[in-house]
């Protein structure tokens, strides 16, 4: 398995940088994996990604700082835009060397039940 994604909503010019990718042909999957990137991906135009994916989720390092409102609207912006990948979820444990995250929030939510386990997602 490989995962080529690209965190748009965090780089300074997210809309010139899709802009240009898209205009040269090249295909992305932008990730927005904390809620202030989902409100920054969602005002850019849909046709900044022809070709490419818009993926919504939550990073396990910020797990532990995510609301009930924030799966709430997380929730909406995947029932309202159909064709929108879920992205950064599950664990994160990072590799030696790397800064790591404590494992026991993120355990506690990947268990915790969620209205999102109904959600109807392809």
């Amino acid at each position: 398995m490989y995962d080529f994604h690209l965190h748009l909503a965090r780089l300074p010019q997210p809309t010139t940088l899709a802009r240009t990718l898209t205009e040269r042909g090249l295909h992305f999957n932008a990730i927005a994996c904390e809620p202030y990137e989902w409100e920054i991906l969602q005002k850019m135009s849909a046709t900044l990604f022809e070709g490419s994916t818009r993926n919504y989720g939550i990073h396990p390092m910020a797990i532990a700082d995510v609301t009930e409102a924030d799966w709430e609207r997380l929730e909406t912006i995947l029932v309202d835009n159909p064709d929108a990948g879920v992205g950064e979820c599950g664990l994160d444990k990072r590799y030696p060397g790397r800064m790591s995250f404590p494992l026991q929030p993120q355990k506690a939510r990947f268990k915790k039940p969620h209205s999102s386990a109904t959600w109807n997602l392809h």
